[in-house]
């Protein structure tokens, strides 16, 4: 049993942009990692050590249609070994999509590449390892970033909703998230 929550910084909304790989990879999974290596829990210390969603997404998303259609996972984490990326103070509170950061904010960004990532599970997969190696991941305190396919009836969920009964053979788009 395992809780990496305490790491992670408060979630916030990534509004009409489809930046969720942006939010899953470097707000999420960067900052919890971060925090995990310092074994910082403190809410306001956690939040404060974000990292940035609009940093990598606006330099990944599709130039065709940019800010609306989403982005694929790989790129923000090859984004996040090459250059590595910002704090959520220093560029997302200030811009929005499709702004790009200065070559200065790009330089400071080296300070959290990551030095590497791999794949758990392929699509085809079954179920049962899928959730056996993200189990796994989490035991090792590793955040893991995932895609899932949702339907319409996804986008409408409440705080208080506890479990996501999606409809079946009705799929609209993806979503990026952090476990």
């Amino acid at each position: 049993k395992i809780n990496l929550k305490p790491y992670c910084p408060t979630p916030k909304d990534q509004g009409q942009t489809s930046s969720c790989v942006g939010w899953a990879t470097g707000y999420g999974a960067l900052t919890a990692y971060r925090n995990l290596q310092a074994n910082i829990t403190a809410p306001a210390l956690v939040n404060q050590r974000a990292n940035s969603a609009l940093f990598l997404y606006n330099q990944i998303a599709p130039k065709q249609n940019r800010c609306v259609k989403g982005a694929k996972i790989t790129d923000a984490l090859q984004v996040l070994k090459t250059n590595g990326n910002c704090l959520y103070r220093e560029f997302d509170e200030f811009v929005q999509c499709p702004e790009q950061p200065s070559m200065a904010l790009k330089k400071r960004a080296a300070n959290y590449q990551i030095k590497d990532y791999f794949t758990l599970f392929q699509i085809s997969d079954k179920a049962n390892l899928k959730v056996l190696k993200t189990k796994q991941s989490l035991a090792e305190e590793k955040p893991v970033i995932i895609g899932i396919k949702v339907t319409a009836d996804f986008w409408n969920l409440q705080n208080t909703d506890t479990i996501w009964q999606p409809k079946i053979n009705a799929t609209v788009g993806s979503h990026a998230m952090v476990v």
